[in-house]
């Protein structure tokens, strides 16, 4: 505790100190958001999976490969495209779902109307 004391004593007085502190503090902060980012980076790949087997196969597949494709930049630490293929994962699922909704509603919709025949 006597070591931090006299650690922030003389930081106060030296401005050599006070700077280089200011860039440890700056770099441990970038190695942490550098951690949380990677951490963050969700794949889709399972939302993609199942909108593909079970809605719409097409724009699944879509899905899909650009699950695959971030999966593929975050091992590659390419953090950033990670990210932009992964939002266009989680959209072309959506995308997906919505399509299988409609198909499977137009369907019931039309053999409940119209019947097997």
């Amino acid at each position: 505790m006597e070591e931090l004391a006299r650690w922030k004593a003389e930081q106060d007085k030296n401005p050599f100190l006070q700077d280089l502190y200011r860039k440890e503090k700056i770099i441990l902060m970038a190695r942490i958001m550098e951690k949380v980012e990677k951490d963050r980076i969700p794949s889709n790949t399972l939302l993609a999976f199942l909108s593909m087997l079970f809605c719409c196969f097409c724009i699944g597949f879509m899905a899909l490969g650009s699950s695959v494709r971030a999966k593929e930049c975050k091992m590659k630490k390419q953090y950033y495209g990670a990210r932009i293929h992964a939002s266009r994962a989680k959209r072309w699922a959506i995308a997906a779902i919505l399509a299988g909704l409609c198909i499977y509603g137009f369907c019931g919709v039309h053999v409940f109307r119209v019947g097997y025949r």
